[in-house]
């Protein structure tokens, strides 16, 4: 029996606290703790079953590249711990506790506090990378509509059309799950300034959305690798394989900055460039490659 177990928990969106509060809770009665997340996924640990509380907070001043906590998250943490709660993890400006009293003292934070740190946390480090994806998924798509003019015929035999559509998902995975996150912020901002509470979220459809869109991709990409010939799937192969590993190798370089006491600063420019500098020889190879052999 595995005492380690994997999962990528696509359907958590980081601001979605409520229900990684749940589903965390729920993976305890199941006898799985979280240990972790990582670039991949979340980790969890098997442990007896138990009834848990789980907490997640937000702390602005909290980053993946901090070589450990700021003085003043670490005073929040020692604050948690005093009231019962034990720090599980973070992720990013996220920090998730726990506890294993029965009925523990609610973490007191002021709903207007979370919602605003919430927002400039999604605004610091995922709706950049949103944003810009949506930009260029809709930029590659529409690069492909002049191949579509000249020539219809060959368009739709071609590469264009499959690798415009795959672009094409790309941007709707990106723009539902950012439109998502701006509808709920701004109606939970009337909310809380009429003396509310933040909205629910009910973010399970975005897990929905993207199996729909990763089986629509893999259906394009086999129909182009098909159309066009076997050495267009070795590329193809390739060109996944490389992405990922892209990702990984870029964690890791991040991880081996922080275990050197590396500033922030420092960490973020070096694995951030090391990431462009590996995507852009890895599709200017593949290029290259089908430049010269075709």
């Amino acid at each position: 029996m595995k005492d380690r177990k994997f999962r990528p928990e696509g359907s958590l969106q980081f601001y979605d606290y409520e229900r990684i509060e749940r589903h965390l809770a729920q993976m305890a009665a199941k006898g799985w703790r979280l240990e972790r997340i990582s670039g991949l996924g979340w980790h969890y640990r098997r442990a007896p079953a138990k009834k848990l509380t789980y907490a997640v907070e937000y702390f602005e001043e909290g980053s993946d590249f901090n070589a450990g906590l700021p003085n003043s998250q670490r005073e929040f943490v020692e604050y948690c711990e005093a009231a019962g709660w034990q720090l599980v993890t973070t992720w990013a400006q996220m920090m998730i506790f726990v506890s294993e009293e029965e009925n523990p003292t609610p973490i007191e934070t002021e709903p207007a506090t979370r919602l605003e740190t919430i927002a400039r946390s999604m605004k610091r480090n995922f709706l950049p990378g949103s944003i810009v994806m949506i930009v260029l998924g809709l930029l590659e798509a529409g690069l492909q509509l002049p191949g579509l003019f000249r020539d219809p015929v060959g368009f739709r035999s071609g590469a264009g059309l499959y690798a415009g559509l795959c672009w094409l998902l790309v941007a709707v995975v990106f723009a539902c799950r950012t439109g998502h996150y701006l509808v709920w912020l701004r109606r939970s901002r009337r909310a809380v300034g009429a003396g509310g509470d933040c909205l629910p979220m009910h973010t399970s459809w975005i897990a929905a959305v993207d199996r729909i869109v990763l089986a629509g991709e893999i259906v394009l990409l086999a129909g182009m690798c098909v159309r066009l010939g076997v050495r267009w799937l070795g590329c193809m192969a390739v060109l996944v394989a490389g992405f990922y590993l892209n990702l990984l190798l870029t964690w890791r370089l991040r991880d081996f900055l922080r275990a050197r006491n590396v500033s922030a600063w420092t960490n973020r420019l070096v694995t951030i460039g090391f990431c462009a500098v590996f995507a852009f020889a890895l599709t200017g190879g593949i290029v290259w490659y089908a430049l010269t052999a075709w």
